[in-house]
């Protein structure tokens, strides 16, 4: 037990020095040299260097500047992980925005922006989705037109009615199926319906589990998790994690542009942060989105055995039905409302 305990703090550690501590310190050794250099002097690091080496070469060695260099070291340690968490907190804010699903309740400027967002994309997404139809049918109509015989084949079984089609179309649309799709994927891989790509993604999972096998993923997920093999849980938690580092580097980049008003490079420094944790959080978020999908394809079978359902391997719509109704908890207004509470006043 003592060499669990052991492995476990040094893995803390660790983690806590390459999260927090070190760039923490580089974020105020830069904070410390944006203040003293200035936008004039912005990059001139001789000045900068020479400062540094008179303020060291003035230091007495005595017991008293020993323990204020000490003092200082510490102070420093204890700064950068302040700063660490900072980050970790603005990167949690910038999740929150990114996966948003009350941008009704946010203030005004910010509600009425997010709204026209999520109907831009909606609109063009519709619109690319048209396209596709369109390529579509004029393929099938090509193929009849070069002499297929539509009696030797499997009866032609034509498309309902989408409301896609009822979009008017757009000037800018491509018309190749190939180039439309691929517009549409870039978009998001369902119908639009956030103001962000990363909220789209992960509602995509549940759309498509939700039309292919009629099931229920938020009621689902947790109890798949409590079945499904370590290695698949590792896999997620992995991709999990990876998302938080991408959103965290992003609220790095978002604690660099304050500096920015005394040293101009520290927003040169956080739009690179901040981009670089965009391109990370769309791939975190991408693999987190496909892993959950498969695992439900692949495992639900398993969860389906301890309900005694039948389940052939593959998830379909009874399936996936039966499996929601089961583990969703019942509605409180399904029964009687029961009397009022009393409660003892004080």
């Amino acid at each position: 037990m003592g060499d669990l305990l052991s492995g476990i703090g040094q893995k803390a550690s660790k983690a806590w020095l390459g999260l927090f501590v070190l760039p923490g310190a580089v974020y105020v050794f830069l904070v410390l040299a944006g203040l003293q250099l200035g936008h004039r002097e912005a990059l001139d690091l001789r000045s900068l260097a020479g400062d540094v080496a008179s303020s060291v070469g003035g230091l007495d060695v005595t017991l008293t500047a020993q323990v204020l260099l000490v003092l200082g070291a510490l102070i420093l340690v204890g700064l950068s992980s302040v700063v660490g968490q900072a980050a970790r907190f603005a990167g949690v804010a910038v999740e929150r925005v990114w996966f948003t699903t009350a941008w009704g309740h946010w203030p005004f400027p910010l509600r009425d922006w997010a709204d026209r967002r999520t109907r831009k994309r909606e609109e063009r997404w519709r619109e690319l989705a048209k396209a596709v139809l369109r390529a579509r049918a004029e393929k099938k109509d090509v193929g009849k037109s070069d002499g297929a015989d539509p009696s030797g084949g499997p009866a032609s079984i034509e498309p309902a009615a989408d409301p896609v089609s009822a979009v008017p179309a757009a000037t800018a649309v491509p018309t190749d199926h190939a180039a439309a799709r691929a517009a549409m994927a870039r978009i998001c891989a369902e119908q639009p319906s956030r103001p962000t790509w990363f909220g789209d993604r992960m509602s995509a999972v549940a759309q498509r589990l939700k039309r292919d096998g009629a099931l229920d993923l938020g009621t689902v997920w947790p109890h798949l998790w409590l079945l499904m093999p370590t290695e698949s849980r590792d896999m997620v938690v992995q991709a999990r994690q990876a998302l938080g580092k991408a959103t965290t580097l992003t609220g790095w980049g978002l604690l660099y542009f304050p500096l920015a008003l005394w040293w101009w490079p520290a927003a040169l420094i956080g739009t690179a942060l901040v981009f670089a944790g965009w391109l990370r959080a769309r791939s975190a978020t991408e693999t987190y989105a496909v892993l959950v999908e498969a695992i439900v394809r692949l495992h639900l079978g398993v969860l389906a055995q301890h309900f005694d359902l039948k389940a052939k391997g593959l998830i379909t719509p009874n399936l996936g039905a039966n499996l929601s109704n089961v583990l969703r908890a019942s509605d409180p207004l399904d029964s009687p409302l029961g009397p009022p509470s009393h409660h003892p006043r004080r």
